[in-house]
């Protein structure tokens, strides 16, 4: 400071500047060029830190309601986001439903059925998840399956009465066993119901 102020005479000014000190000598050549006298001085250790905090300005602490705010905020937007996607697993869920209704199994759908046992036996397996369907397809909402009783085909409509009459008229012959169990209970009902085709036990002949 004692030099600064030797140096400066009426009518000049002078710049100070706090640079790291890896950007010292790219500093004192960029400055090279200019006219003027540089002074270049280093700070002890803890005046440089000293001088570094009072430069540096503390961060700002937000109040608690804004970050309270905050946090309900993201919380509606994914409890929002939460309900569209249940709105759209629905969604097409009913249309799924609306299909098996109304559309009959295709050749190729129970090519690809018996092609789905043939490639569970080639892993060893005497068995095969072949048809799932929404409880929904059944008239009674699945209760005749879910409760055992052995009257479940008849409440069966669309694809799934199809694959039953399949199963009766030429998996049965085969030696093809059925089974119908519910897959999952959604909010504690009836969800997905799953007819699983088996071979391990088949009639001689």
């Amino acid at each position: 400071m004692r030099e600064v102020t030797e140096a400066l005479a009426p009518g000049t000014s002078a710049l100070l500047a706090l640079v790291r000190e890896a950007s010292v000598d790219p500093m004192v050549e960029s400055l090279k060029g200019h006219p003027g006298q540089l002074l270049r001085c280093e700070l002890p250790e803890g005046e440089r830190d000293k001088l570094s905090a009072a430069v540096t300005p503390l961060p700002q602490v937000p109040p608690a309601k804004e970050l309270n705010g905050v946090a309900q905020l993201a919380n509606e937007r994914e409890a929002e986001a939460r309900l569209h996607q249940h709105e759209v697993l629905q969604a097409e869920r009913r249309r799924r439903i609306a299909r098996l209704r109304s559309q009959h199994l295709a050749p190729h759908e129970l090519e690809a059925i018996i092609h789905r046992c043939t490639e569970a036996a080639r892993h060893g397996q005497t068995r095969a998840l072949v048809f799932r369907f929404p409880s929904e397809l059944c008239t009674d909402g699945g209760r005749a399956i879910n409760n055992g009783q052995p009257d479940w085909p008849q409440t069966l409509t669309g694809q799934a009465a199809d694959f039953y009459r399949y199963w009766q008229e030429t998996l049965r012959p085969a030696g093809y066993r059925l089974r119908v169990t519910i897959l999952n209970y959604p909010q504690g009902f009836p969800g997905d119901a799953g007819l699983t085709l088996s071979w391990d036990a088949y009639p001689p002949g």
